[in-house]
């Protein structure tokens, strides 16, 4: 018999921390806290990058404007305004972004739920280096600051790097070594990111703040970095691959649709749709509605001794606003999934029903020299 789902961690992209375990068992009864007649044949701990492939639409790279000259600065349905989506970056520019998240998850096993509440925030500046002629940026991505409240089963945990404790909490040490870390990435004025650079300087930073027991530890933690925090993991998190933005002006009441395939981890496929509600003081506020499935075409994630396989459906909507100057954004998106992942092991499976529910808010802002 499996059991799974023993706990839940923030490393570095807000994981799951989880433990699967293969028992031996007579009575067909095996409570995942309190094993009775069982023998332990196995068990193995995986982490599982859930929230950055949760984060569909909340990165800062959502669709930015430029107002053509001319164009009327208030304007509502049935006026004649029409906006070309681009980024508007200049170098030297440095732009401060804050995330925050408010979430419920709740997964079943054998008869019983168990619920995680959790509110989880980080903050990074955006500073622009460069720009080709093409209008192509290279921008300098670094974390400044981390939250993170968790409350489970297991207990509760609380981080925050503005005012850190004398002794990091285990679950938030990964998550607390973002801070000061980064790297950088080129950008179309459509919004999509070319190049990733500056992995291996971020991941030496975040493991040397990391007390491992061993090297082994240390090793697996590394795969988990290259994994959750390769150049395709980090493209699909930044939203600009994620997301095409119409090449024609958009006008007041108008819509346009998108279809995103995330391939890291959780392979999900989002159909989007924008529409363009108003214009007023520098501002553009765009409605979204999506439909969140599982991508059909996907097997199941390897972990090695553990495969997990993901069906899971949901839907999002939400606001965001565009700075008309810049083309960075505020967003508050509300989103809700459900569904089950399986996971597989020694010729064994897993069924976990599960379900997430998540407020999402992302905040930015231009920082004066």
């Amino acid at each position: 018999m499996l059991d799974g789902l023993r706990a839940f961690g923030p490393p570095p992209s807000w994981t799951w921390q989880i433990e699967v375990n293969l028992w031996s068992d007579n009575d067909g009864l095996c409570p995942p806290d309190n094993p009775t007649g069982a023998t332990l044949l196995a068990q193995t701990t995986v982490t599982v990058d859930i929230l950055a492939t949760l984060q569909l639409v909340t990165a800062t790279f959502s669709p930015p404007v430029v107002v053509p000259p001319g164009t009327a600065l208030i304007a509502e349905v049935g006026t004649p305004v029409n906006l070309v989506l681009r980024m508007n970056l200049e170098p030297g520019e440095l732009y401060r972004v804050r995330f925050r998240t408010e979430q419920l998850v709740t997964q079943s096993m054998q008869g019983q739920s168990f619920d995680t509440n959790q509110q989880i925030g980080y903050e990074y500046n955006y500073s622009v280096r460069s720009a080709d002629a093409a209008g192509n940026t290279w921008v300098d991505v670094q974390y400044t600051w981390v939250h993170i409240e968790q409350e489970t089963i297991l207990g509760s945990m609380f981080y925050d790097s503005d005012n850190p404790p004398a002794e990091v909490p285990p679950g938030a040490q990964a998550f607390a070594a973002l801070v000061g870390s980064g790297f950088s990435m080129l950008i179309t004025p459509q919004g999509k990111v070319l190049e990733v650079e500056g992995l291996e300087a971020m991941y030496a930073q975040m493991l040397q703040a990391i007390d491992f027991p061993d090297a082994a530890a240390e090793q697996t933690f590394r795969q988990t970095l290259e994994q959750q925090f390769g150049e395709e993991a980090l493209k699909q998190q930044m939203n600009g691959a994620s997301f095409e933005f119409p090449l024609e002006p958009i006008g007041i009441g108008e819509s346009w649709t998108t279809t995103t395939e995330l391939t890291v981890l959780m392979p999900m496929v989002i159909e989007s749709k924008y529409t363009l509600r108003s214009v007023e003081g520098g501002l553009a506020e765009l409605e979204l509605n999506s439909t969140v499935n599982s991508s059909a075409n996907a097997g199941p994630v390897d972990f090695g001794t553990v495969q997990i396989e993901y069906s899971v459906s949901g839907e999002q909507q939400g606001i965001v606003q565009v700075d008309l100057a810049s083309g960075m954004t505020d967003s508050r998106i509300q989103q809700t999934l459900s569904g089950e992942m399986v996971m597989a092991a020694a010729g064994q499976t897993l069924n976990v029903p599960i379900s997430i529910r998540s407020t999402v808010e992302v905040e930015s802002s231009r920082v004066e020299p």
